[in-house]
């Protein structure tokens, strides 16, 4: 084999081996763009350390709370979220790094507008070959239509059953008053028959006034 030859083999095998390596990233961005398209669609993403600190860069938390650098590290993430929901958020994400589990809460966020909003957050620890947290990845996903719906729901179905309380309520009494009175008719039915008794019309009437009482009953009940 040629001196010349062989380095048109060595110059073959690296330009392939450049294309090659050209298309692994391009599936790579492809795949990153792909995935964080994804985790925009569902809500904030955000990674922490393996003892659950905030560190390093942060866009997703930054572009959501308007806090700075300086300002969300380590548990500065916290000074976001609303005062009433601090120390139990904080309480919580303690446990589930201390069990390296799953971490689910709820809380709300100041955003970077001001306004207080409610988040669904679900983080999850990442092991490395060992076993151990090398890190947490967790999502802040925007719920604050959906509780302000379920809220009105709530508000609506105790409007409702205060409605129907109401209206059982007031249709009791009248219903109890006709059922008395329909209780005394039937215990007068046989002397009505009594005074009825040898007129042709008598066995009529005591048929209808029974089948109008068993309607009557039949209505209240």
């Amino acid at each position: 084999i040629t001196v010349d030859l062989l380095q048109h083999r060595i110059e073959d095998q690296r330009l392939a081996a450049g294309a090659e390596q050209q298309r692994i990233q391009r599936e790579l961005r492809a795949s990153e763009e792909c995935f964080r398209a994804a985790v925009q669609a569902v809500g904030v993403l955000w990674t922490n350390d393996a003892d659950g600190r905030m560190v390093g860069e942060q866009p997703g938390w930054a572009a959501l709370t308007g806090q700075s650098y300086e300002e969300y590290q380590d548990f500065g993430w916290a000074d976001a979220v609303h005062p009433d929901d601090q120390a139990e958020s904080v309480t919580r994400w303690n446990e589930a790094v201390a069990a390296k589990g799953t971490y689910v809460h709820e809380h709300r966020v100041r955003h970077r507008n001001g306004v207080w909003r409610t988040f669904a957050i679900r983080a999850l620890p990442i092991l490395d070959e060992r076993g151990e947290i090398a890190e947490w990845v967790g999502v802040h996903t925007d719920i604050t239509e959906r509780r302000l719906a379920e809220a009105e729901l709530r508000e609506s179905n105790e409007e409702l059953q205060r409605y129907a309380y109401i209206v059982s309520h007031d249709l009791r009494a009248p219903l109890v008053n006709i059922m008395g009175f329909t209780s005394e008719l039937e215990a007068t039915r046989q002397d009505i028959g009594e005074a009825l008794r040898g007129r042709p019309e008598a066995e009529r009437i005591d048929a209808d006034l029974g089948e109008a009482l068993g309607f009557i009953g039949a209505a209240v009940t």
